[in-house]
């Protein structure tokens, strides 16, 4: 049997199946036609052990259905194939939904090969799921033998109280494991056993409340295994996205020193001032702590429980921002001139810090910065920002012609302000560069459809103390994540 390519996953999630399995519809299934918004697609007509699939299914659905496809994660389509007993071959996992029903239904499939090598696929299971709306799918090996579990998660009406759901193949059908209410979910290796474990983050928006949750599959003395509680530790409970969205705008895995893995968690706080709202953001930093064997929070302040170390007036995530393999945490500061507007109006120095998980005794967190920018997110560069440029140099943007101008900071004045313009950096399009580039600019990068060109002024050429030229314009300006 031909074998699909499967891709390795990571993407935690939804639940399957949420009571024991059912016995298969009838035969004279009908498929609904068409395409709309919700993913609502009739399935094509497929060849080889795809079409027997399609087969399979039509054979037994007994009602009118649409496919349903999980909305994120490395498994994006209504039918996975998996092998999930460790015998060589794939089992089919395919998601839909019948035409008077809300609920996502999931069958199994599973292939015979006759004595002729002809194959042909049969329902094993068919069961309701708890939810209309699938997140992800997910195949880890939690226990370590060699088989993966099924890792489901569902939506629920709150973005903050999804459900997570873990079956494991048992004879010729899937068996729940664990299920747990959860806002978001990630598999890793956190006490560096080997073994994967589930990291489960809880908010609880009534009693503005959080918390990280690690379980491990793991066996007991009488053999069989089960998924025990290694850790827990509080996070912040304070944040918020303000929409219908999660509150968390990242979960990304990296290591936080040679040998220590950490989860770094970056969430959104709504703030208000007197003068405006804006949504400003935080960074958590969860990892196992060897010496005593604890999940810990690395920047969790149980005096405010809050965390206050990584906060920032603006919307920006944790990032590997240089390429070093580290994962830096971005804080800001006002560029000259800047320090009365308002929050949103603002343009940053962006420090980009990395953190190795010490204190430094009285001093706080041992940090040190990996990289300090301005950066343009809307156009997706930054410019390295010299550390001679401090409190002597600032910008301005202008949107509308898609030009960063830095200027010349004149302390000296009463009131200080703005002095000569030094650099503009503007984004131009392709076909406009090679018909007519913009008179006294050179190109520093391109990326797509899309020209960075740079221009250095008289003042900035002749104001030595700053060193620019070409080569230190294009040496400082990065796409994000290049």
């Amino acid at each position: 049997m031909k074998r699909l390519t499967r891709l390795l996953v990571f993407a935690v999630v939804l639940s399957l199946l949420c009571a024991s399995l059912s016995a298969c519809y009838g035969k004279d299934g009908k498929v609904t036609a068409g395409f709309n918004p919700n993913n609502l697609l009739r399935p094509p007509r497929l060849t080889g052990d795809q079409a027997g699939v399609q087969k399979a299914l039509s054979d037994n659905i007994s009602k009118k259905y649409t496919l349903k496809y999980p909305r994120s994660g490395d498994y994006r389509s209504a039918v996975v194939y998996q092998d999930l007993n460790g015998d060589g071959l794939d089992e089919v996992l395919a998601f839909y939904k019948l035409a008077d029903e809300s609920l996502i239904h999931i069958m199994m499939l599973q292939c015979e090969i006759d004595e002729n090598g002809q194959e042909s696929w049969s329902c094993v299971s068919d069961t309701p799921a708890p939810s209309s709306e699938m997140e992800f799918i997910s195949f880890e090996d939690l226990d370590d033998d060699g088989r993966p579990e099924v890792i489901t998660g569902w939506r629920s009406a709150s973005p903050v109280e999804n459900q997570i759901v873990v079956h494991s193949m048992q004879g010729n059908s899937l068996s729940q494991r664990f299920s747990e209410k959860y806002t978001e979910a990630q598999v890793v290796d956190l006490d560096d056993d080997g073994i994967l474990e589930l990291l489960l983050i809880s908010l609880d928006s009534t009693t503005l409340t959080a918390s990280a949750n690690l379980y491990k599959l793991q066996k007991g003395s009488d053999g069989k295994s089960s998924f025990d509680l290694m850790g827990t530790t509080p996070m912040d409970g304070y944040v918020s996205s303000g929409s219908s969205n999660s509150p968390y705008a990242s979960v990304a895995v990296g290591e936080l020193r040679p040998g220590i893995t950490a989860v770094f968690v970056d969430g959104y706080k709504s703030s208000t001032t007197s003068s405006a709202s804006f949504t400003s953001s935080i960074t958590e930093v969860l990892y196992w702590r060897q010496e005593d064997s604890q999940l810990v929070n690395l920047f969790f302040n149980t005096q405010t429980q809050t965390v206050e170390e990584t906060y920032r007036p603006v919307q920006m995530v944790s990032s590997d921002i240089n390429g070093d393999g580290w994962i830096e945490i971005p804080s800001v500061r006002e560029l000259p001139g800047y320090e009365k507007k308002p929050e949103a109006d603002k343009l940053w120095l962006t420090n980009w810090m990395h953190y190795n998980g010490y204190q430094d005794g009285s001093q706080g967190f041992d940090k040190e910065v990996a990289l300090s920018c301005v950066m343009n997110k809307a156009e997706g560069y930054y410019f390295s920002f010299p550390d001679e440029w401090l409190g002597y140099v600032t910008a301005q943007n202008q949107p509308g012609d898609r030009t960063l101008t830095f200027y010349r900071w004149d302390s000296s004045s009463n009131p200080a302000q703005m002095g000569e313009p030094l650099l503009h950096i503007r984004v131009v399009q392709s076909a406009q560069w090679n018909a007519s580039p913009p008179e006294g600019y050179f190109r520093v990068m391109s990326k797509g459809d899309i020209v960075l060109a740079a221009q250095i002024t008289d003042a900035g050429l002749n104001d030595e103390e700053l060193g620019l030229s070409e080569n230190m314009v294009i040496s400082s300006l990065s796409w994000f994540n290049s």
